[in-house]
């Protein structure tokens, strides 16, 4: 969509009702501008909605969640790496594999 606006002589742009009533920015609202390819291009402030939430999670304890969570990740990939270990069954004999012998029926042997 495209509209028209005058620059009057304090340098001020007033946008377009049609564009506002579209884009819905608020009075008050920052709009960051921008020259992208010889053309000046505005946009509404993203940083404002950021800055409105700037303490909102104070006394949520983060630290501590994120400190237990990583403590039951690592005691899970623990978990995983010892299975993996115990399920690995590696002969340091080769001629026992050609045998048919396994390493569990070496263990029950000795």
């Amino acid at each position: 969509m495209r509209s028209r606006s005058v620059i009057n002589p304090k340098k001020q742009i007033v946008s377009p009702l049609k564009l506002r009533k579209r884009c819905g920015p608020k009075e008050g609202a920052a709009v960051v501008f921008r020259e992208e390819r010889g053309r000046l291009v505005g946009e509404p402030n993203s940083y404002d909605e950021i800055y409105a939430l700037q303490g909102s999670l104070r006394g949520v304890p983060i630290e501590t969640s994120l400190e237990e969570e990583r403590r039951v990740e690592h005691q899970k990939e623990s978990e995983r790496s010892k299975t993996a270990f115990s399920n690995t069954l590696v002969s340091a004999d080769p001629s026992l594999e050609r045998s048919g012998v396994s390493r569990t029926d070496e263990a029950t042997r000795a």
